[in-house]
């Protein structure tokens, strides 16, 4: 009998292996590859989903606009929550919606000022979901952003949000804004979030003004250009608390960049020292991370010092002038740490004075004088932030001055 029980677990066991009890097909799925969140016309939100046709990933020719593509398709709808949502569209997808392969989650200005974290944090306890998803946040409605986010360069939607997401550390303009850093900044005492800026090409042209202006002056939205993607990535927005509380142009989010340490290289075009109206164009990458001092005066207000060590290579100089040579070096070095003192004055001005909000996560600094997290708390980092006696010290050194040994003289 011993013999026969066992024989008949073990057949048991044996049918149970090779079981694919919640399998599912790929062609019965609908991956969502980018969700869009705004406030809502008929309901709490507007909920626009991205979803990507596996059967045929190639957009059409001249296809796009709102899921003209056969590569992705996009709908919006009315709900009062983005998981109540998900379970709605099964009324008219045929497919089981799946936000494992999500890339991206947009939220439109409209629902971030007012209420950002209270519709995107939950989705933390979601099991389909991945923590290094892309935060971002729409200078407009991000339903419309996803209407026109039709790849362009790659057949996938997927590759699209990663690349224009990984653009952060090609550029100082990007931040780095994955749902886990956006999730630990707005809940932490000590700093305020950065999401990354996205928005679709301006309709119409400028007036006409041929004046030099940094490329750092624009944010997503509002870029001087034609042709390409009909979407662009540029800026911060800040996120204070549970809202968004102010953006960021691309200047100054390269400033912010800096000091949390995570600023990779940037090529910056500042004004020639010794000829008016010329400009030096150098590439710039940090030479060793942020050194942030915080000190707490006997009054009880904090006094941080932040000294950012860069180098880079000179690349163009529209004068001809021979800074190249030893004894002129210094003379690129001061140009660009002018330059740069000139953004940090900017962002500091906003993050003190008009949004209240420590997007240069210094906070996170000022911690490490506090034996407990109680004693850290109870010192209030926010609110004495914007009164703190803040400093920035650039030190930039040129290492290397192109393939050109000296430059000839054209005058």
């Amino acid at each position: 009998m011993r013999r026969v029980l066992t024989s008949f677990v073990l057949i048991l066991m044996i049918l149970c292996l090779p079981g694919c009890w919640d399998y599912r097909e790929l062609d019965e799925t609908a991956w969502v590859t980018a969700i869009g969140l705004d406030r809502g016309r008929e309901n709490v939100l507007t909920v626009t989903l991205q979803i990507a046709v596996a059967r045929n990933i190639a957009p059409a020719p001249g296809g796009g606009g709102g899921g003209g593509g056969e590569g992705l398709v996009v709908t919006s709808m009315e709900a009062p929550s983005l998981l109540s949502a998900l379970e709605f569209t099964h009324a008219w997808i045929d497919c089981r919606v799946d936000l494992s392969h999500t890339k991206v989650f947009i939220v439109g200005r409209e629902l971030a000022e007012s209420d950002f974290t209270a519709f995107i944090m939950p989705l933390a306890r979601f099991p389909e979901f991945r923590p290094t998803v892309g935060v971002l946040v729409a200078n407009g409605r991000a339903e419309n952003v996803l209407r026109e986010a039709d790849p362009v360069l790659e057949l996938s939607p997927g590759k699209l949000w990663d690349q224009m997401t990984g653009a952060w550390a090609a550029t100082e303009f990007i931040p780095r804004s994955d749902f886990r850093r956006v999730y630990i900044d707005t809940g932490s005492p000590g700093a305020a979030g950065l999401a990354a800026l996205i928005g679709v090409e301006r309709e119409k042209e400028g007036p006409p003004d041929p004046s030099h202006k940094a490329k750092g002056v624009h944010m997503a939205g509002t870029i001087p250009r034609r042709g390409g993607q009909k979407i662009e990535v540029m800026g911060a927005a800040v996120i204070e608390g549970d809202r968004m509380v102010g953006v960021l142009n691309g200047d100054e989010t390269g400033v912010a960049k800096m000091v949390r340490g995570t600023f990779r290289e940037m090529i910056k075009t500042v004004p020639d020292p010794r000829h008016p109206g010329r400009f030096l164009t150098v590439r710039v990458y940090p030479r060793e991370p942020p050194a942030v001092d915080v000190r707490i005066g006997a009054d009880g207000m904090p006094r941080v010092a932040v000294l950012i060590p860069l180098e880079g290579s000179i690349l163009g100089i529209q004068s001809g002038e021979h800074y190249e040579r030893p004894e002129r070096v210094h003379q690129v070095e001061r140009a660009v740490e002018k330059s740069l003192m000139t953004d940090a004055r900017a962002a500091l001005d906003k993050a003190q004075h008009e949004f209240g909000a420590d997007f240069f996560a210094l906070g996170y600094h000022a911690k490490q004088r506090f034996p407990t997290w109680q004693a850290w708390e109870e010192f209030a980092w926010d609110e004495k932030f914007p009164d703190a006696e803040i400093s920035f010290d650039f030190d930039f050194k040129v290492r290397r001055i192109g393939i050109l040994r000296e430059t000839v003289l054209w005058r």
